[in-house]
């Protein structure tokens, strides 16, 4: 640093030099002199207060603790919410924004305003935020506080004017986007499970509306249990998913509305048909030694396999998360995470499975947060495949190629290889006082040398 102020200085003194050399060739004058006169005005060998402005001009690496994720298909952006009550919005190269509420909760659920510049957090703490993005500094514009019941999922369909909140209670809210206030309509979990389910069905893990029918919504519930929700008759059908095989862990609408398939505890597949709650039309186990299968039909992406085995007696893992997608071919594509045998590795993984019975599976470095497919349309009822999948994983985020041979996986151009190396070490430099406030350096040490 010593040297580099005495570089400094020296320049100066060039400066002088120089102009006081060119005043003397050209004789004295009141130009040179008032030109001499503003040199040393601008040249200062002191710094002052107003010379010096610490601001943050960019953040490195992968968010730390993520939680959620959510896909704008019409923008192409992606938002990673994470803890400390921090959002990381992705796009292109080159675009990258940081949101950070006043709140150091973690982001434990987001969705998107799809094409609107609008984004939904919320909190650990039941709080909501929407986000307004479209200008040049994101600012929040409404808030709203869940006093009575914690939040425990949000689904926001497209272009609709109203958020659903799933709540610890088994209840799901609806929020007025333009107040940002709620209706006075509620869906209690006593009047979704019918009488036969006499016990709590547990907390609201899932809401799916229909792609064809946006008044009819698919509940999962913590215990396994699925309901189909009409919004206008105000009445409910619970399938037998749950108590004719394995409790539901997720499930995905299919584009034609009318189906829905379901991934179970044990690692099983099913699908039902919204017109027959009580008869399962196809089952399978895709990672089990001799795939099971139900009455009915089964899809051309099972292989359509028989067994003789029942599938209680194949230990897999749950599948945690699951997409089901159908082009406009009738070829059909599901992913979906866990599933694996219980003798397999702990690596966490991805499995594709595609027509004719081809399945891929996918190991991941670290335990899968949530995976997104990534389509073109934003419409659910259109019938399309994914051209990629981001999978957002404790300490990575990745985006896997689903058109390609081999699944190759996008270079992402955003910098996320901070966690690559464990931090083993932090060197304290100093502490700076300025303007009465104490800024702390960590190991990082920036030189300018002027030559």
């Amino acid at each position: 640093m010593e040297r580099a102020r005495r570089r400094l200085a020296s320049a100066i003194d060039g400066l002088r030099a120089q102009f006081t050399d060119a005043d003397s060739q050209e004789g004295p004058s009141s130009s040179s002199a008032s030109t001499i006169a503003k040199i040393h005005s601008m040249v200062r060998e002191r710094l002052e207060d107003s010379d010096c402005r610490l601001s943050k001009i960019i953040r490195h690496g992968f968010p730390d603790g993520p939680r959620c994720m959510a896909f704008d298909p019409v923008q192409k952006l992606c938002a990673i919410g994470a803890a400390r009550g921090s959002v990381r919005l992705l796009g292109q190269a080159g675009v990258e924004h940081f949101l950070q509420h006043d709140s150091d909760e973690p982001v434990t659920h987001i969705q998107f305003l799809v094409n609107e510049g609008g984004l939904i957090t919320a909190l650990g703490d039941d709080t909501l935020h929407l986000w307004n993005y479209r200008q040049r500094t994101p600012e929040i514009v409404h808030s709203l506080k869940m006093s009575k019941e914690s939040i425990t999922t949000i689904y926001l369909p497209f272009q609709s004017k109203w958020l659903m909140v799933g709540t610890e209670k088994g209840n799901i809210y609806f929020i007025n986007l333009g107040t940002f206030e709620l209706s006075t309509q509620i869906i209690y979990w006593n009047k979704a499970v019918d009488m036969s389910c006499r016990s709590h069905p547990g907390y609201v893990k899932t809401l799916q509306s229909c792609p064809t029918e946006p008044s009819k919504i698919l509940i999962g519930f913590e215990k396994g249990h699925v309901v189909l929700w009409n919004i206008l008759t105000k009445t409910g059908e619970r399938f037998a998913a749950a108590t004719e095989l394995s409790p539901v862990t997720a499930f995905c609408w299919n584009s034609d509305g009318r189906q829905f398939m379901c991934g179970h505890q044990n690692g099983s597949l099913s699908i039902w048909n919204i017109k027959k709650p009580r008869e399962l039309i196809h089952k399978t186990t895709p990672h089990s030694p001799i795939a099971s299968s139900g009455g009915g039909s089964s899809p051309s992406s099972s292989g359509g396999a028989s067994a003789t085995l029942p599938s209680q007696h194949i230990s897999c893992k749950p599948i945690t998360q699951l997409s089901w997608n159908t082009n406009t071919d009738g070829e059909q594509l599901i992913i979906f995470a866990g599933g694996m045998p219980m003798d397999e590795g702990a690596l966490p993984s991805l499995t594709v499975l595609r027509a004719k019975g081809s399945l891929t599976v996918l190991e991941m470095d670290h335990a899968i947060v949530e995976m997104v497919p990534l389509n073109n349309s934003p419409h659910a009822s259109v019938a399309q495949h994914p051209h990629t999948i981001a999978v957002l994983l404790k300490n990575d985020l990745l985006v896997v190629d689903i058109q390609a041979q081999g699944y190759p996986c996008f270079e992402v151009p955003h910098p996320m290889d901070l966690h690559e190396s464990p931090v083993t070490l932090l060197k304290l430099e100093k502490i700076l006082t300025f303007k009465n406030k104490q800024y702390l350096f960590l190991g990082i040490t920036l030189i300018v040398l002027l030559i």
